[in-house]
Protein backbone atom coordinates (compact mmCIF):
# COMPACT_ATOMS: atom_id res chain seq x y z
CA UNK A 1 0.00 0.00 0.00
CA UNK A 2 1.49 3.98 -0.18
CA UNK A 3 3.38 4.77 2.37
CA UNK A 4 1.72 7.83 2.79
CA UNK A 5 -1.77 9.75 1.87
CA UNK A 6 -2.33 10.75 -1.43
CA UNK A 7 -0.20 13.93 -3.08
CA UNK A 8 -3.30 15.91 -3.10
CA UNK A 9 -3.06 15.98 0.78
CA UNK A 10 0.46 17.48 0.96
CA UNK A 11 -0.59 20.17 -1.89
CA UNK A 12 -4.00 20.85 0.65
CA UNK A 13 -1.78 20.65 3.95
CA UNK A 14 0.42 23.47 2.29
CA UNK A 15 -2.20 25.97 0.91
CA UNK A 16 -4.18 25.52 4.33
CA UNK A 17 -1.03 26.67 5.48
CA UNK A 18 -0.64 23.71 7.88
CA UNK A 19 3.09 23.53 7.08
CA UNK A 20 5.56 25.85 5.02
CA UNK A 21 7.03 24.81 1.50
CA UNK A 22 9.55 22.65 2.33
CA UNK A 23 13.76 22.82 1.78
CA UNK A 24 15.59 20.05 0.57
CA UNK A 25 16.94 17.55 -3.26
CA UNK A 26 15.41 14.51 -4.59
CA UNK A 27 15.95 12.83 -7.77
CA UNK A 28 13.56 11.14 -9.93
CA UNK A 29 13.54 9.16 -13.37
CA UNK A 30 10.29 8.70 -16.01
CA UNK A 31 10.78 6.67 -19.22
CA UNK A 32 9.93 8.99 -22.23
CA UNK A 33 9.79 7.93 -26.28
CA UNK A 34 12.70 6.08 -26.51
CA UNK A 35 14.93 7.67 -23.48
CA UNK A 36 14.84 7.71 -19.72
CA UNK A 37 14.78 11.54 -18.38
CA UNK A 38 16.68 11.99 -14.40
CA UNK A 39 15.69 14.66 -13.04
CA UNK A 40 17.25 16.64 -9.62
CA UNK A 41 15.50 19.20 -8.02
CA UNK A 42 16.82 21.46 -5.34
CA UNK A 43 14.53 23.54 -2.87
CA UNK A 44 15.92 26.25 -1.00
CA UNK A 45 14.22 29.19 1.33
CA UNK A 46 11.05 27.39 -0.23
CA UNK A 47 11.78 28.18 -3.74
CA UNK A 48 12.84 26.27 -6.59
CA UNK A 49 16.46 26.47 -6.58
CA UNK A 50 17.80 24.83 -9.18
CA UNK A 51 16.73 21.85 -11.64
CA UNK A 52 18.97 19.63 -13.53
CA UNK A 53 17.54 17.28 -16.07
CA UNK A 54 19.66 15.03 -18.39
CA UNK A 55 18.63 11.97 -21.19
CA UNK A 56 19.94 8.63 -21.54
CA UNK A 57 19.27 9.12 -25.09
CA UNK A 58 23.12 9.41 -26.57
CA UNK A 59 21.36 10.09 -30.17
CA UNK A 60 18.95 12.65 -29.13
CA UNK A 61 18.34 15.57 -31.71
CA UNK A 62 19.15 19.23 -30.74
CA UNK A 63 15.75 20.15 -29.98
CA UNK A 64 15.29 17.47 -27.48
CA UNK A 65 18.66 18.07 -25.42
CA UNK A 66 17.94 21.71 -25.37
CA UNK A 67 14.17 21.35 -24.23
CA UNK A 68 15.99 19.67 -21.28
CA UNK A 69 17.62 23.17 -19.98
CA UNK A 70 14.68 25.57 -21.44
CA UNK A 71 12.12 23.53 -19.40
CA UNK A 72 14.26 23.59 -16.26
CA UNK A 73 15.13 27.36 -16.60
CA UNK A 74 11.38 27.58 -17.17
CA UNK A 75 11.19 25.80 -13.67
CA UNK A 76 13.43 27.74 -11.66
CA UNK A 77 12.06 31.17 -13.21
CA UNK A 78 8.42 30.85 -12.63
CA UNK A 79 9.32 28.48 -9.35
CA UNK A 80 6.81 26.49 -10.31
CA UNK A 81 6.75 22.58 -12.28
CA UNK A 82 3.90 23.86 -13.80
CA UNK A 83 5.34 24.98 -16.95
CA UNK A 84 4.74 24.56 -20.89
CA UNK A 85 5.97 21.71 -23.01
CA UNK A 86 8.72 22.61 -25.75
CA UNK A 87 7.24 22.64 -29.16
CA UNK A 88 8.87 20.44 -31.33
CA UNK A 89 10.17 18.26 -27.92
CA UNK A 90 7.35 17.31 -26.14
CA UNK A 91 8.07 14.03 -25.17
CA UNK A 92 11.38 14.95 -23.28
CA UNK A 93 9.14 18.25 -22.21
CA UNK A 94 6.99 16.24 -20.46
CA UNK A 95 9.29 13.43 -19.00
CA UNK A 96 10.71 16.62 -17.40
CA UNK A 97 7.72 18.02 -16.45
CA UNK A 98 6.30 14.93 -15.00
CA UNK A 99 9.92 13.92 -13.11
CA UNK A 100 9.83 17.23 -11.49
CA UNK A 101 6.83 16.87 -10.39
CA UNK A 102 7.29 14.16 -8.57
CA UNK A 103 10.64 15.12 -6.89
CA UNK A 104 9.40 18.68 -5.56
CA UNK A 105 5.72 15.67 -4.27
CA UNK A 106 8.80 13.32 -2.68
CA UNK A 107 10.62 16.46 -1.14
CA UNK A 108 7.09 18.07 0.46
CA UNK A 109 6.06 14.60 1.48
CA UNK A 110 9.16 13.87 3.29
CA UNK A 111 9.35 16.81 4.90
CA UNK A 112 5.65 16.65 6.38
CA UNK A 113 5.82 13.03 7.58
CA UNK A 114 8.80 14.38 9.62
CA UNK A 115 6.94 17.38 10.89
CA UNK A 116 4.56 14.19 12.11
CA UNK A 117 1.09 15.95 10.69
CA UNK A 118 1.17 13.28 7.30
CA UNK A 119 0.16 10.02 9.05
CA UNK A 120 0.83 6.46 7.25
CA UNK A 121 -2.02 6.21 5.01
CA UNK A 122 -4.63 3.17 5.74
CA UNK A 123 -4.67 0.58 3.56
CA UNK A 124 -5.67 1.28 -0.01
CA UNK A 125 -5.64 4.14 -2.24
CA UNK A 126 -7.72 5.15 -5.12
CA UNK A 127 -9.13 4.31 -8.67
CA UNK A 128 -10.35 7.26 -10.70
CA UNK A 129 -12.42 6.38 -13.47
CA UNK A 130 -13.84 8.87 -16.44
CA UNK A 131 -17.48 7.67 -17.35
CA UNK A 132 -18.33 4.14 -17.86
CA UNK A 133 -17.34 1.68 -20.36
CA UNK A 134 -20.96 1.28 -20.94
CA UNK A 135 -21.38 4.81 -22.01
CA UNK A 136 -18.37 4.16 -24.18
CA UNK A 137 -19.95 1.12 -26.13
CA UNK A 138 -22.84 2.83 -26.68
CA UNK A 139 -21.10 5.54 -28.51
CA UNK A 140 -20.01 8.51 -25.93
CA UNK A 141 -16.92 9.52 -27.67
CA UNK A 142 -16.75 13.56 -26.26
CA UNK A 143 -14.54 14.29 -24.37
CA UNK A 144 -15.21 14.47 -20.61
CA UNK A 145 -11.49 15.61 -18.67
CA UNK A 146 -8.40 16.72 -20.09
CA UNK A 147 -5.06 14.82 -20.15
CA UNK A 148 -3.70 17.28 -18.07
CA UNK A 149 -6.95 16.88 -15.42
CA UNK A 150 -6.44 13.09 -15.43
CA UNK A 151 -2.81 12.83 -14.94
CA UNK A 152 -3.77 14.93 -11.36
CA UNK A 153 -5.51 11.16 -10.70
CA UNK A 154 -2.75 9.29 -11.28
CA UNK A 155 0.16 7.96 -12.91
CA UNK A 156 -0.86 4.35 -14.21
CA UNK A 157 -3.60 3.51 -16.01
CA UNK A 158 -5.48 2.56 -19.42
CA UNK A 159 -8.32 4.51 -21.53
CA UNK A 160 -8.80 5.81 -25.09
CA UNK A 161 -9.23 9.23 -26.27
CA UNK A 162 -12.04 11.41 -27.62
CA UNK A 163 -13.53 10.33 -30.49
CA UNK A 164 -11.79 6.84 -29.81
CA UNK A 165 -8.62 8.15 -31.58
CA UNK A 166 -5.93 5.66 -30.20
CA UNK A 167 -5.48 3.28 -27.35
CA UNK A 168 -4.46 5.17 -24.04
CA UNK A 169 -1.60 3.73 -21.73
CA UNK A 170 -0.23 5.55 -18.42
CA UNK A 171 3.20 4.61 -17.55
CA UNK A 172 5.22 6.49 -14.97
CA UNK A 173 3.13 9.65 -15.73
CA UNK A 174 3.15 10.09 -19.08
CA UNK A 175 0.38 9.36 -21.22
CA UNK A 176 0.60 7.44 -24.12
CA UNK A 177 -1.68 7.40 -27.36
CA UNK A 178 -1.43 4.29 -29.73
CA UNK A 179 -2.54 5.26 -33.04
CA UNK A 180 -4.61 3.60 -35.50
CA UNK A 181 -0.87 3.24 -37.28
CA UNK A 182 0.12 1.51 -34.32
CA UNK A 183 2.69 4.28 -33.34
CA UNK A 184 3.19 5.84 -30.20
CA UNK A 185 2.27 9.58 -30.13
CA UNK A 186 2.36 12.11 -26.93
CA UNK A 187 -1.34 13.99 -26.63
CA UNK A 188 -1.65 17.60 -25.43
CA UNK A 189 -2.35 18.26 -22.14
CA UNK A 190 -5.69 19.70 -23.88
CA UNK A 191 -6.39 16.49 -25.24
CA UNK A 192 -9.83 15.83 -23.75
CA UNK A 193 -11.10 11.57 -22.81
CA UNK A 194 -14.03 9.99 -22.93
CA UNK A 195 -13.40 6.86 -20.56
CA UNK A 196 -10.02 6.03 -18.64
CA UNK A 197 -8.29 4.50 -15.11
CA UNK A 198 -6.14 5.40 -13.62
CA UNK A 199 -4.28 4.99 -9.48
CA UNK A 200 -0.89 6.78 -8.44
CA UNK A 201 0.57 2.71 -8.88
CA UNK A 202 2.43 1.38 -5.36
CA UNK A 203 3.79 -1.80 -5.85
CA UNK A 204 2.07 -4.71 -3.02
CA UNK A 205 3.24 -7.85 -4.83
CA UNK A 206 5.43 -9.43 -7.28
CA UNK A 207 4.34 -12.23 -9.72
CA UNK A 208 7.99 -13.60 -11.54
CA UNK A 209 6.26 -15.48 -15.26
CA UNK A 210 7.78 -17.56 -17.42
CA UNK A 211 6.73 -19.47 -20.48
CA UNK A 212 2.83 -18.45 -20.34
CA UNK A 213 1.30 -19.70 -23.15
CA UNK A 214 -1.61 -17.62 -23.85
CA UNK A 215 -4.11 -15.09 -22.44
CA UNK A 216 -6.10 -17.60 -20.50
CA UNK A 217 -3.11 -18.33 -18.98
CA UNK A 218 -1.94 -15.00 -17.95
CA UNK A 219 -5.48 -14.58 -16.69
CA UNK A 220 -5.02 -17.13 -14.78
CA UNK A 221 -1.94 -16.38 -12.84
CA UNK A 222 -2.77 -12.79 -12.28
CA UNK A 223 -5.97 -14.39 -10.54
CA UNK A 224 -4.37 -16.35 -8.47
CA UNK A 225 -2.85 -13.20 -6.63
CA UNK A 226 -6.15 -11.60 -6.72
CA UNK A 227 -7.71 -14.44 -5.34
CA UNK A 228 -5.07 -14.56 -2.16
CA UNK A 229 -5.35 -11.05 -2.03
CA UNK A 230 -8.58 -10.08 -1.86
CA UNK A 231 -10.86 -10.75 -5.14
CA UNK A 232 -13.26 -7.56 -4.12
CA UNK A 233 -10.80 -4.91 -4.72
CA UNK A 234 -9.53 -3.15 -8.09
CA UNK A 235 -5.68 -3.97 -8.83
CA UNK A 236 -3.63 -2.19 -11.33
CA UNK A 237 -0.44 -4.25 -12.72
CA UNK A 238 2.73 -3.60 -14.80
CA UNK A 239 4.30 -6.74 -16.21
CA UNK A 240 7.39 -5.68 -17.60
CA UNK A 241 9.59 -8.07 -20.03
CA UNK A 242 9.96 -10.46 -22.85
CA UNK A 243 6.80 -11.32 -24.83
CA UNK A 244 7.03 -13.87 -27.17
CA UNK A 245 4.03 -12.96 -28.93
CA UNK A 246 1.79 -10.14 -28.66
CA UNK A 247 -1.10 -8.99 -30.94
CA UNK A 248 -2.87 -5.37 -30.61
CA UNK A 249 -5.19 -3.39 -31.80
CA UNK A 250 -5.64 0.23 -32.58
CA UNK A 251 -8.48 2.24 -34.34
CA UNK A 252 -9.22 5.09 -36.53
CA UNK A 253 -10.70 8.16 -35.00
CA UNK A 254 -14.34 8.27 -35.10
CA UNK A 255 -16.66 10.98 -36.52
CA UNK A 256 -20.46 12.20 -36.12
CA UNK A 257 -22.46 10.62 -35.71
CA UNK A 258 -20.88 7.87 -33.16
CA UNK A 259 -21.47 4.34 -33.84
CA UNK A 260 -21.66 1.86 -31.36
CA UNK A 261 -17.84 0.92 -30.21
CA UNK A 262 -18.37 -2.53 -31.42
CA UNK A 263 -19.47 -1.48 -34.52
CA UNK A 264 -16.59 0.81 -35.15
CA UNK A 265 -14.26 -1.71 -34.64
CA UNK A 266 -15.37 -4.02 -36.89
CA UNK A 267 -14.47 -1.50 -39.75
CA UNK A 268 -12.14 0.65 -38.55
CA UNK A 269 -10.05 -1.53 -35.91
CA UNK A 270 -6.49 -2.43 -37.14
CA UNK A 271 -4.10 -4.80 -35.80
CA UNK A 272 -0.85 -5.91 -35.58
CA UNK A 273 1.50 -8.69 -34.23
CA UNK A 274 5.08 -8.72 -32.77
CA UNK A 275 7.54 -11.18 -31.41
CA UNK A 276 9.88 -11.46 -29.02
CA UNK A 277 9.44 -7.79 -28.24
CA UNK A 278 10.53 -6.04 -24.80
CA UNK A 279 7.98 -4.04 -23.14
CA UNK A 280 5.47 -3.78 -20.32
CA UNK A 281 1.76 -4.42 -20.02
CA UNK A 282 -0.48 -2.00 -18.43
CA UNK A 283 -3.34 -4.04 -17.03
CA UNK A 284 -6.55 -3.26 -14.77
CA UNK A 285 -8.97 -5.66 -12.82
CA UNK A 286 -12.49 -4.72 -12.06
CA UNK A 287 -14.04 -6.82 -9.34
CA UNK A 288 -17.68 -8.54 -10.53
CA UNK A 289 -19.68 -6.32 -8.87
CA UNK A 290 -18.31 -4.09 -11.06
CA UNK A 291 -20.30 -5.37 -14.37
CA UNK A 292 -22.44 -2.24 -14.60
CA UNK A 293 -20.33 0.19 -14.94
CA UNK A 294 -16.86 -1.32 -16.22
CA UNK A 295 -15.58 -5.04 -17.85
CA UNK A 296 -14.99 -7.21 -15.01
CA UNK A 297 -11.39 -9.17 -14.91
CA UNK A 298 -8.41 -8.01 -16.46
CA UNK A 299 -8.05 -5.66 -19.43
CA UNK A 300 -4.88 -5.18 -20.76
CA UNK A 301 -2.66 -2.32 -23.07
CA UNK A 302 0.92 -2.52 -24.22
CA UNK A 303 3.95 -0.30 -25.00
CA UNK A 304 6.87 -1.64 -26.41
CA UNK A 305 10.50 -0.51 -24.35
CA UNK A 306 11.16 2.08 -26.79
CA UNK A 307 7.81 3.76 -26.35
CA UNK A 308 7.34 3.78 -30.07
CA UNK A 309 4.44 0.94 -30.49
CA UNK A 310 1.18 -0.20 -28.68
CA UNK A 311 -2.29 -0.86 -28.04
CA UNK A 312 -5.33 -3.15 -26.76
CA UNK A 313 -3.48 -6.35 -26.08
CA UNK A 314 -6.16 -9.39 -27.64
CA UNK A 315 -3.55 -11.99 -27.57
CA UNK A 316 -0.17 -12.74 -25.96
CA UNK A 317 2.74 -14.82 -24.64
CA UNK A 318 4.96 -14.33 -22.21
CA UNK A 319 8.58 -15.38 -22.39
CA UNK A 320 10.11 -14.09 -18.84
CA UNK A 321 8.71 -11.09 -17.47
CA UNK A 322 7.77 -9.80 -13.83
CA UNK A 323 4.02 -8.77 -12.91
CA UNK A 324 3.78 -5.88 -10.14
CA UNK A 325 0.50 -5.64 -8.24
CA UNK A 326 -1.12 -2.77 -6.57
CA UNK A 327 -4.13 -3.51 -4.64
CA UNK A 328 -6.75 -0.88 -4.27
CA UNK A 329 -9.55 -0.45 -2.31
CA UNK A 330 -10.80 3.07 -3.55
CA UNK A 331 -12.73 4.02 -6.35
CA UNK A 332 -14.02 7.41 -7.70
CA UNK A 333 -15.79 8.51 -10.66
CA UNK A 334 -16.82 11.41 -12.65
CA UNK A 335 -19.33 11.79 -15.25
CA UNK A 336 -20.46 14.19 -18.01
CA UNK A 337 -23.54 16.74 -17.33
CA UNK A 338 -23.67 16.83 -21.42
CA UNK A 339 -27.24 15.87 -22.56
CA UNK A 340 -26.66 13.50 -24.81
CA UNK A 341 -24.57 11.79 -21.91
CA UNK A 342 -27.33 12.18 -19.36
CA UNK A 343 -30.49 11.01 -22.34
CA UNK A 344 -28.64 7.75 -22.58
CA UNK A 345 -30.14 4.32 -21.41
CA UNK A 346 -27.01 3.05 -19.09
CA UNK A 347 -28.56 0.58 -16.85
CA UNK A 348 -29.01 -1.59 -20.81
CA UNK A 349 -27.33 -4.60 -21.14
CA UNK A 350 -24.36 -4.37 -23.08
CA UNK A 351 -22.34 -7.05 -22.14
CA UNK A 352 -22.05 -8.86 -25.36
CA UNK A 353 -21.18 -5.38 -27.25
CA UNK A 354 -18.52 -5.25 -24.71
CA UNK A 355 -16.86 -8.47 -25.04
CA UNK A 356 -17.25 -8.42 -28.91
CA UNK A 357 -15.08 -4.72 -28.58
CA UNK A 358 -12.47 -6.16 -26.37
CA UNK A 359 -11.44 -9.65 -27.66
CA UNK A 360 -12.54 -9.85 -31.27
CA UNK A 361 -9.88 -9.64 -34.30
CA UNK A 362 -10.56 -8.72 -37.62
CA UNK A 363 -7.82 -10.41 -38.81
CA UNK A 364 -6.27 -7.15 -40.85
CA UNK A 365 -3.11 -6.06 -40.57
Amino acid sequence: MKRWICALAVLCALALGCCAVADGSATVSVRGIGETVTVTLTMEDGRIASVEAVSDNAEADERGVESLKIVADAMVAKNSVNVDAVSGATGTSNAVIAAATQAWLEIQAEAAAGEGWMQPAPAGDTLYQVALLQSLVQGYYDGIVTVGELKRHGDTGIGTFEGVNGEMIVLDGTVYQAVADGSIAIPSEEETIPFSNVTFFDMDETLALSGVANMAALQEAMNGVVNRLGANCFYMVKIEGVFDSIKVRSEYKQEKPYRPLDVALAEDQTEFDYEDIRGTIVGLYCPDYMGDLNSVGWHFHFINEDRTRGGHVLQVSVGEAEAAFDMTDGFEMTLSRNTVFQSMELAKNVDEAIHRAETATTGIN
